[in-house]
């Protein structure tokens, strides 16, 4: 089975296009990946912006944290490669709501009253207080969801319409 960042469409890989993202921005990114997908990766992606997941936990959580032990003193900004509808303009607008609202920990969108947690900006300072807790053994979840919960965290309510946005794919055919 192909990894999906490793997916074509358009005439570039998944991982291409949210990384495309980041550069409209103007922001660097990485690129966090499991150690079996080092190879792979790195044959399209120069090396120093790979983040090898290194935490004991599952999930997507792990490259959240794995992030953060790279750039501790980093407000990170997190998108999954599989969201492949999602526009620069949600993007920044996290930004701009860190810039604004820098007293929360943490930026995520609900949609219809269901939270998007890959698509999030979390601060240096919540990532800490995860962190903390994951060393003293107090992480009380695993899950990205329950993250927001344990953060002091903005919801930014989208209209039903923006749904389309937070597509996650999992094929290329589904993108038909």
């Amino acid at each position: 089975m192909t990894d999906k960042g490793l997916l074509l469409s358009e005439g570039k890989t998944w991982v291409d296009h949210a990384r495309q993202k980041f550069i409209a921005l103007g922001i660097p990114y990485s690129v966090s990946i499991r150690a079996e997908q080092w190879r792979d990766y790195a044959s399209i992606i120069p090396e120093e912006l790979l983040i090898e997941d290194r935490m004991a936990i599952e999930g997507p959580l792990v490259a959240i944290l794995s992030a953060h032990q790279q750039f501790p003193s980093n407000d990170l900004l997190f998108i999954p490669c599989d969201l492949k509808d999602l526009s620069i303009a949600r993007l920044e607008a996290l930004l701009e709501k860190n810039i604004k609202h820098a007293t929360a920990d943490a930026f995520v969108y609900e949609v219809n009253g269901r939270l998007e947690p890959l698509c999030c900006l979390i601060s240096s300072k919540g990532l800490s207080k995860v962190m903390s807790l994951v060393y003293e053994e107090k992480l009380p979840t695993k899950s990205v969801y329950q993250l927001f919960e344990l953060l002091s965290s903005e919801v930014i309510s989208l209209p039903l319409e923006a749904f389309p946005e937070f597509k996650n794919y999992n094929t290329p055919e589904d993108l038909v």
